[in-house]
Parts: structure tokens; C-alpha cells; sequence
């Protein structure tokens, strides 16, 4: 019969079994499942009092370019400046005389002493280009690796609102949704009895960034995005009974990446390949066949 061990924001599941112990330790809403052997007999919890962002990974910032600004304004007075001097001179050679000139000077002064007070004090810029801008290809893989390392740290929460709250800083709009009934149906091991499995690690195996550009935003107008290819493993663990499975898969899919408001989100994807890895079990009387359909 499982014993429930409170200690302060805890809880510890525990269960027994002749070749091992299986824990389950709920602390600070995450739930981490425990394997004690003979080799590994002890671990330690540490209370971080951290949130949902602390327990994510840093996604770089979008970045803006400045663009370059110009001084129309001064360059407009100068311009004009220069205009009355060369009409000036042309007045004063057709009327053989040196007014002409003495005017031009005089109403060239006054233009150009404001278009050197517009460029000291930066009246009348104008800035041309700027913005944000699409990452390049290296910078568009280090957005996409905490991305999708993120989705599945959502799953390491216990409550439902905390995945989605997690999920949320990773994943855009409707895509939400369905990837959290994606990867919540791919942990539910049925062999298992339902029982779902804790994701232990996520391995990207090969990232290949695609097209790189900007996609329409709607009213927001057009923003930066991407696509990437991408291959990797994901590792699970559950505990059940007494004992304990393990099971590696491969995945092969296309994402879609683009900037929102709140920063970098996956936005959508489109699984090409899945195969199972590994399959194992820590109770050596467990025969039972793994079900090939069940996907992590």
C-alpha cells in the first residue's frame, strides 16, 4: 500500500519493491520521478521558490535594427541657403552690380545658422528603415532550441494551468492547444493502465533552420519568422507499482517559428517521422508488451 510522506511543500509518493524503490516527490508544483537502487540511494530536494518563468529557459530577444536617421530639415535650409547664393550671383553678373550678392549673403546666414541648430539638437530627423528584423540562420537556431525545449518543461508541472502558463511562453494562439493534447496523449501510457509518464530528458539530434523572412501579422502588420526542421529524442520515465518504465522515441517534424508581441513562439508543426527508441523496465517480472502506439 502506497505511503503518502508530507514534509513542508511536499509531497512524496513511495513505493516499494523487492529490487528497488520508486518515488514521486510533488514540490513547488513539479513533479520529478525518483529511482532508488543500489546504486543511487539518496536525493536531496532544495526549495528554489522560483515560478513558472524562473523554471524555463531564456529565449534571445527579437532584434531591432535603428535604422540610419537624416537631418531634412538642415539639409533642406542649407540646400536653400546655397540656392539664394547662386541666384545672387547670377543677378549680380547680369546687373553688373554687387547688391544681389550682399542680399543672397544676408538671407543665406539666418538659413544656415538654423540648419546648424536643427542638426545640434536633432530638429526635423528623420528616420529611414529600422525595425525589428528577421534573425539570421545561426541566430534563428539558438531562438528554436529553448523554444522546444521549453514545451516539454511545461509538462514537468502538475497542475493543468501551470503547463498552459508555461506552454503559453512558448507556443502562439490556437497551436496551443493542440500541442498540449498532443504531447499530454503521447505520455499517457496505456499498457500502464493510463498512468502518464514524466519526460527526463529531450535531446536535439539535428536542426536544420529553413526559410527565413516575415509572414503577415495581421493587423499588426508583417513580422519576422522561420521555419526549422528538426530531429530529436525524448526520454520518459513512469512509476507504476512498484516499478518503473522507460521508453526513448525519435522524432523528425517541421516547425514554424515567428515573432509575437511577447517574443519568439512556435506556431505551428508538422510531424514526419516517429520511432520508438528503447523500451525498458525495472521490475524483471514484467512481461508485458509495450504498446508500439503509444509516442512520447
Amino acid at each position: 500500500m502506497p505511503q503518502k510522506i508530507h514534509v513542508p511543500s511536499t509531497k512524496c509518493d513511495r513505493f516499494q519493491h523487492p529490487y528497488l524503490e520508486v518515488y514521486k516527490v510533488d514540490a513547488e508544483g513539479i513533479r520529478t520521478p525518483l529511482l532508488f537502487t543500489t546504486r543511487e540511494r539518496g536525493y536531496t530536494w532544495h526549495a528554489t521558490g522560483g515560478d513558472v518563468e524562473s523554471r524555463l529557459l531564456v529565449v534571445p530577444s527579437p532584434v531591432s535594427d535603428q535604422g540610419t536617421d537624416l537631418p531634412l530639415l538642415s539639409i533642406g535650409l542649407f540646400v536653400i541657403g546655397g540656392i539664394v547664393v547662386v541666384v545672387g550671383i547670377f543677378f549680380a553678373r547680369s546687373m553688373g552690380s554687387g547688391a544681389p550678392i550682399v542680399v543672397a549673403v544676408l538671407i543665406e546666414g539666418p538659413l544656415v545658422i538654423g540648419a546648424v541648430f536643427a542638426l545640434i539638437y536633432n530638429v526635423g530627423m528623420v528616420t529611414i528603415g529600422g525595425g525589428l528584423q528577421p534573425p539570421d540562420r545561426v541566430e534563428a537556431e539558438e531562438i528554436f532550441k529553448p523554444l522546444h525545449s521549453n514545451v516539454y518543461r511545461a509538462f514537468d508541472f502538475v497542475e493543468e494551468e501551470d503547463i498552459y502558463l508555461a506552454l503559453s511562453r512558448s507556443v502562439e494562439g490556437d497551436f496551443l492547444d493542440d500541442l498540449y493534447r498532443t504531447i499530454f496523449r503521447s505520455l499517457v501510457m496505456q499498457e500502464e493502465g493510463g498512468a502518464v509518464a514524466r519526460i527526463t530528458d529531450v535531446r536535439p539530434i539535428e536542426i536544420e533552420v529553413g526559410e527565413v523572412g516575415v509572414v503577415d501579422g495581421g493587423e499588426a502588420g508583417e513580422r519576422p519568422a522561420f521555419n526549422v526542421r528538426c530531429r530529436w529524442q525524448v526520454e520518459g520515465v513512469v512509476s507504476h507499482w512498484g516499478h518503473a518504465h522507460t521508453r526513448v522515441n525519435e522524432y523528425l517534424a517541421d516547425w514554424s517559428v515567428a515573432l509575437a508581441p511577447d517574443g519568439w513562439r512556435l506556431t505551428g508543426s508538422e510531424i514526419l517521422e516517429q520511432d520508438r527508441i528503447e523500451d525498458s523496465s525495472t521490475d524483471p517480472l514484467d512481461d508485458l508488451e509495450m504498446d508500439e502506439d503509444t509516442e512520447l
